[in-house]
This record gives structure tokens, sequence and C-alpha cells, in this order.
């Protein structure tokens, strides 16, 4: 009987977290779940903001908040970059926290203890305990069916693997973490901490989410919709080497590389390369190198305070005129008007390469470089 009324109250606790009331009682308690090869930097981000908000100083204190790490077994959990955390208990029944957090990374073949950690994961959600899923975790939920025919998180990295394997799930690959019901999925980095301070928020209110990030040297909380800070603006599609080839042309667009850089970085000639992006785009090398310049401009024209001059030079341009000229070539009109909101635009969109140049002045088109 005892069991069943604590069962109860979690869920009722659990349905107030989910409309913004505060808990019930005190203290929060949460469990982390690391999972072989995570992240260290979401792991610690997120630990760091309940550790610090957990009492009243900066002396750790779990007063407010009370953790514990947990793992399928107690032997040490080694993270991606080789350090490793020893659980304090095993996973057990998850009803005994408000909240189970669990950190993904490297996404390995190894799926040794999946099944527990899904069956625990379910189990988490049968009894109402809200589910955080920082990096990867995303696809542990996934696998385990909890995200069906919801929206989820998944960074922007590993977005078109999830969406093979989870064609259930909506995945948006666009802003830092998502909210949907008793789930947060946050694509991971130092995401984590926003999330954190959305946990503390909820239960111990702004002015202990603000202290915590305070001291964490972190100026302010970002929302949910914030975009993600992507790598990869533009969409290279089903096809890995062009995928390949338009991260490094965005990983670089502040200096022009040449076609034997990238050439050699995917293990093929300048002939080979030239004739691959001309026979998979039906562009040459240098309007291809624009359309990924251009697209990357737009997405920083519309989506960021930006002085064009930082735009122009972040992308390549040799000053503020050669964008505008380039930019008013692509889209039919200057970027300044594009800032005032005269074209649509979605916070982290990712655009895909266009099949034919984009920029059509032919000086802006001869380059050795890319």
């Amino acid at each position: 009987m005892t069991a069943a009324l604590e069962r109860t109250r979690r869920k009722l606790n659990n349905c107030a977290k989910i409309f913004g009331v505060l808990r019930m009682r005190s203290p929060l308690t949460i469990g982390l779940l690391p999972l072989p090869r995570f992240t260290l930097t979401p792991f610690a981000s997120l630990l760091d903001v309940l550790r610090l908000a957990a009492d009243e100083g900066d002396r750790s204190r779990p007063e407010h908040i009370r953790w514990s790490i947990i793992g399928v077994g107690l032997e040490p959990i080694v993270s991606s970059c080789g350090a490793a955390v020893a659980p304090w208990e095993t996973l057990g029944d998850p009803s005994r926290f408000d909240y189970i957090v669990v950190c993904g990374g490297l996404l390995t073949r190894d799926h040794r203890g999946d099944a527990a950690v899904e069956a625990f994961l379910r189990d988490a959600a049968a009894a109402g305990i809200q589910i955080v899923a920082l990096c990867t975790a995303v696809f542990s939920l996934a696998a385990a069916g909890l995200l069906d025919r919801r929206k989820a998180c998944v960074s922007w990295f590993h977005a078109a693997e999830f969406a093979d394997l989870f064609a259930a799930t909506e995945a948006d690959a666009s802003q830092l973490f998502v909210v949907d019901g008793p789930f947060i999925t946050c694509s991971g980095g130092t995401g984590a901490a926003d999330v954190g301070a959305l946990i503390v928020e909820r239960h111990l209110g702004a002015g202990a989410a603000r202290k915590a990030l305070d001291i964490l040297q972190i100026e302010q909380p970002r929302p949910s919709a914030h975009p993600q800070t992507s790598a990869s603006v533009v969409d290279g599609g089903r096809d890995e080497l062009i995928a390949r080839i338009t991260l490094m042309i965005e990983q670089s667009l502040d200096r022009r590389l040449s076609s034997n850089a990238i050439a050699a970085e995917v293990g093929l000639s300048r002939r080979q390369l030239e004739r691959t992006i001309r026979d998979r785009t039906g562009l040459s090398p240098q309007q291809f190198a624009m359309n990924v310049r251009l697209v990357y401009a737009d997405w920083l024209v519309r989506g960021s305070k930006q002085p064009l001059t930082a735009v122009a030079q972040r992308c390549g341009f040799s000053d503020s005129s050669h964008l505008s000229r380039c930019y008013r070539s692509a889209f039919g009109m200057p970027p300044s008007r594009a800032r005032r909101g005269d074209r649509a635009f979605i916070p982290g969109e990712r655009r895909p390469y266009q099949s034919r140049p984009i920029a059509s002045d032919p000086r802006d088109m001869v380059s050795p470089e890319l």
C-alpha cells in the first residue's frame, strides 16, 4: 500500500512539473545515468548547475537537490575522452527519483547493457518520472519506444542517422532542446546547462537558477527554441561525400580551401573531386563553394544581428559590398532588406544546396580555390 501511495504521489508531482507548478516536497531527487562513451561536457554542465543550486552558498551541499550517479552495474563508465565515472548505485527502481537524466556520447556498435537501460527507461516513463536525454541519449529513448509520435531534439551532427532509424519520431535539429510532455531532449554540449537551469527554475525558482549560472560564468539561460550552433547550414542530403565536402567548406569559410586540400582530405585526386561535384550537383566546384558561402551568409543575415561587414568577413567575401552584390544575385534582394523580414526565416534551418549556381556574376565564380 505504501509503495502504491508513493507512486501516486510521484505521478502527481510529475504532472505538476509538466504544467510548470512547483514541486510538492523537497529535496528534488535526480538520477544521472551516463552511457558508455558519454560526453563529459553535457554531463558535467547539467550536474554543476544542480550542484550550485542545491544550497544557499557554494558548498555543494545537496540540501534542495539530491543526485546520484547510476549504472547497469557498478563498474566505472568510460567517457568519450577516456575519463571514467563510477556509478554510486545500480539502476533499481526508477520511482525513487523525480528526474532521470541520461547522458549519451559516441555512438558505438557495442550494445551491451542497452536492454537493461531501455527497460529501466520504460519503467521510469510508466511511473511518471520526467526523463532527460542529453546528446545521443535520445537514441536510447527512441529505441525504448518512448518517443513515437513525439518531437525530440537531435544534434545536427546525428540528425540524418536518427531520422533513418526512428521514422516515428519528429526529429528537430534546429533548436537547443525540446520539451515534449514528460521528456526533455537536448542536443548536448553546453545546452545541458540550460536544461539544468530549466529544471532548477521549475522547482526552486529563477533566483536559484540565476545563482548557479552566475557562478559558472554563464550570462543568461537560453530558451529551448535557441538555435543550435550548427556547423552545417547547408544540407548535403544523403550523399555522404557531398555532405563531407560541404562541411569542410563551412568550417573554412573565412579562408579559401584549395581543391587539392579538399581532394586530399576525401581521398580523391583533384580531377576526381571536380568530376564528382559536377556529376552529383550539376555545379563546378567553384559554383558549389559559392552556393555554400551564400546559404551560410543568408542564415547569418536573417538569424543573427552581426553587422554585414562581419558576415562578409566570416563567409569569405572581400567586404560588405561584395557580399551584397552576390547576395542580391542569389536571392533577388539586398541582405539589408532580407534582414528586415521580407523573407521567412526558421531559426537553425538547414537548406539544400542548389542544383544551379545561385550567384550569376562570373567574377565571383572563377577561382583556383574553393
